[in-house]
């Protein structure tokens, strides 16, 4: 009978985790702009295109990777990409592995600080032309996107929590575990890290 219980406690408090795990998910689907998630039809990858630029001028892709650094001018700013493989949503993936650089040309200004190096970000734009640039003494030649939308990805915060136990209702002299004799509560979870550098 005790045992019965324990776990339907467990089993309803598993599906609560499961159902806020599936709202927070569909959350953050939501707040991503379709035309992010979505690559345009026929839109060719980065590696494709810097192989034959002249086949893809004028038409509509969607490139994403790592912030290198942001460029304003008078009317416009250049956000300089490493150019990474994107996830299914338009999110770039971590990898160690680039097709190649880009260049996202953006109407106004744009705050270095907020679209900061190594953020992740998702351009889709029109591809207008090769822009040529040297990277120290190497002439690199970056496809220039004109930006019809930018999305710069949320940085991922790391939380630890102590562990969580449930109280035990069967008494002070109760010991659900070996291992902790004549303990009948156990504590809750306690926030004990919320830092960008938490390890």
């Amino acid at each position: 009978m005790e045992g019965g219980l324990f776990l339907k406690y467990m089993n309803k408090k598993s599906f609560t985790l499961l159902v806020l795990a599936g709202l927070l998910l569909a959350g953050c689907a939501s707040s991503i702009p379709p035309a992010i998630m979505n690559a345009p039809d026929g839109a060719p990858d980065l590696a494709t295109l810097r192989a034959a630029p002249g086949k893809y001028q004028g038409q509509t892709v969607r490139f994403g990777g790592r912030i290198i650094g942001v460029e304003n001018y008078q009317n416009e700013s250049w956000i300089s990409v490493v150019g990474l493989p994107l996830q299914s949503n338009g999110k770039p993936r971590l990898s160690d592995r680039s097709p190649g650089r880009f260049i996202a040309q953006v109407k106004g200004f744009i705050d270095p600080a907020v679209y900061s190096k190594n953020r992740r970000i998702t351009v889709v734009g029109r591809f207008d032309k090769i822009q040529s640039k040297k990277i120290g003494d190497y002439r690199y030649h970056y496809p220039l996107l004109i930006a019809h939308e930018v999305y710069l990805w949320p940085r991922k915060q790391k939380v630890r929590y102590a562990p969580v136990y449930p109280v035990w209702p069967y008494g002070p002299w109760y010991a659900p575990y070996d291992y902790y004799p004549y303990q009948h509560y156990y504590p809750r979870g306690k926030l004990i890290c919320k830092t960008k550098a938490c390890s």
